[in-house]
């Protein structure tokens, strides 16, 4: 017996069963991965802050949903889609600077360091900027007299 509420609401017996072969051949098709997360586990997780789409590293906290998690980042509470995290495989770190000695010894590189980047260096560790000795050529300002049916430019008309 149906009633005007199966309408709205039909019950779960009337549901086609899950094709699951139908299901995994799409899923392999189109690159879906499956994303679970557990509580504590390092992620990065999409930032929509500032207009700019970056990724932030941070914890999971729980699993709200099927796909919801909340994620805590420097001590405040995102709520982020599976689809906006990513598994983060490297440790937090507070920087993004390798030491230079840990490049050289992993890529099997002379220990020597050219004079210019030497410079570089300790300008950078003296707080000093570097600054280009290239010589720049004033500005020439653009006049339009509206009298004329010519634009000045350098004290020449120029007729447009």
């Amino acid at each position: 017996m149906h009633l005007p509420m199966d309408a709205i609401r039909p019950s779960s017996k009337n549901h086609p069963r899950r094709n699951r072969t139908m299901e995994n051949q799409f899923n392999r098709h189109h690159g879906a991965k499956s994303r679970t997360f557990l509580p504590g586990q390092a992620v990065w997780a999409k930032d929509y802050r500032n207009s700019k789409e970056k990724w932030t590293q941070c914890k999971i906290v729980r699993r709200s949903g099927k796909v919801i998690y909340d994620v805590n980042v420097q001590s405040s509470i995102w709520v982020r889609h599976a689809n906006q995290l990513r598994h983060s495989y490297l440790p937090k770190r507070q920087s993004n600077d390798i030491p230079l000695d840990i490049l050289l010894d992993t890529f099997e590189l002379p220990q020597s360091v050219p004079a210019a980047c030497r410079k570089q260096i300790k300008a950078k560790k003296e707080g000093r900027m570097r600054r280009s000795q290239r010589r720049r050529k004033p500005t020439s300002v653009l006049q339009v007299d509206p009298h004329h049916t010519g634009i000045i430019f350098k004290g020449e008309v120029l007729d447009g």
